[in-house]
């Protein structure tokens, strides 16, 4: 068994680890002799190092995290290494295979464990994250009976928060034009066109750069998913339209949806123009015991004084919600027919090709 024998002078403890655990495998084969061993050395292995963790963190008056110490105990016995077998022997019409496990196969575990976490993470699945997280506790458990100079340990804690961090929160992506404007969000500066880690919740953010208008929204970051935001900020040179805009009946607050929107075409949104855009909604909704069903239909007027000069009608079809979080559902699928219906109106409005590039426009989904 892995034996662990403290001794302290002048205060200052040191550890002497003696590890050597034999078994012997048997099976009706030798390969199933040796499969026999290997999961007997599994156990022990993971079993003790589960205990001597525990009692370290004890010793600290630190608690065992309930997920690593899951971990230990039932993901990791698949990456002991350095097992070293006997020859099979034929006894009683089986074979016997005995094996050892001892510290140089503890180092050989830990050096093959920390060169398979050599992976670029961002391209990993969400269930080969949880298999290198599951890797990196195992090896964290190991280091702390046998310390190498072989293993920057800091670097494997960073790279489990980072593992954390994509299973865990939310990842946003702004994709901006021009590339290099500033990205905030909830007054924090951010690079764009790299993943930014989130806790789940609803988020401010503003896109700016020197010479352009900037772009002002809202985002609601969900627990392992990745949301794009697109953002074409409009020159200050460019002449922009002014309009007034009037949102009637909106069942949810959506004018910094239809703003930004309106911002990608081209359009200033002022209280003291005199041409208007109107957009109007008709929310109908059912009640179905704790759920309601709802539809929504969003009409876009172009007024230039007081004459419609285009129009478009567009509608959610039918969803259902809670009745107890309802707005932000309709808010999000609200998003999508408003920035819809705003690219048609304006596709009626404005013939040049400038005016019609529906691929910038800014859509949070």
């Amino acid at each position: 068994m892995i034996k662990v024998v403290f001794i302290i002078l002048a205060g200052i403890k040191i550890a002497f680890s003696g590890i050597d655990i034999r078994v012997e495998g048997y099976g009706e084969t030798p390969e199933e002799a040796r499969k026999d061993a290997l999961r007997q050395i599994s156990e022990l292995v993971v079993s003790e190092i589960a205990s001597e963790v525990k009692l370290r963190h004890a010793l600290r008056g630190e608690k065992l995290d309930k997920r690593m110490r899951v971990s230990i105990s039932l993901k990791t016995k698949g990456y002991i290494r350095g097992v070293k077998f006997g020859e099979p022997e034929r006894i009683n019409g089986k074979y016997r295979v005995k094996a050892v496990w001892d510290e140089d196969s503890m180092e050989a575990t830990l050096k093959s464990i920390y060169m398979e976490l050599s992976v670029d993470i961002d391209k990993l699945t969400k269930e080969d994250l949880r298999e290198l997280l599951r890797k990196i506790d195992f090896l964290i458990a190991l280091y702390t009976l046998m310390p190498l100079r072989d293993i920057d340990i800091e670097k494997v804690v960073s790279m489990k928060d980072e593992v954390l961090k994509r299973l865990n929160f939310s990842a946003v992506i702004f994709y901006t034009e021009p590339e290099d404007a500033t990205v905030k969000i909830n007054g924090v500066i951010y690079e764009p066109y790299k993943p930014i880690y989130l806790p789940e919740r609803m988020y401010i953010f503003t896109v700016s750069k020197k010479g352009y208008y900037p772009v002002k929204g809202r985002f609601y970051a969900m627990k392992g998913t990745t949301k794009v935001i697109n953002i074409r900020l409009v020159p200050e040179s460019e002449t922009l339209q002014k309009y007034r805009l009037i949102i009637e009946d909106s069942p949810v607050d959506v004018r910094d949806i239809i703003e930004n929107t309106l911002r990608n075409f081209g359009v200033d949104i002022s209280p003291d123009a005199e041409d208007k855009i109107v957009v109007s909604f008709k929310h109908s909704k059912d009640e179905f015991g704790e759920y309601i069903r709802h539809s929504i239909k969003i009409h876009a007027r172009v007024y230039k004084g007081r004459r419609v000069v285009a129009d478009t009608i567009g509608e959610t079809g039918y969803f259902f919600t809670l009745r107890k979080n309802m707005w932000e559902p309709i808010r999000k699928k609200l998003k999508k027919v408003i920035s819809e219906v705003l690219r048609d109106l304006f596709i009626k409005v404005r013939k040049r090709d400038e005016y019609a590039y529906s691929s910038s426009i800014f859509l949070v989904t």
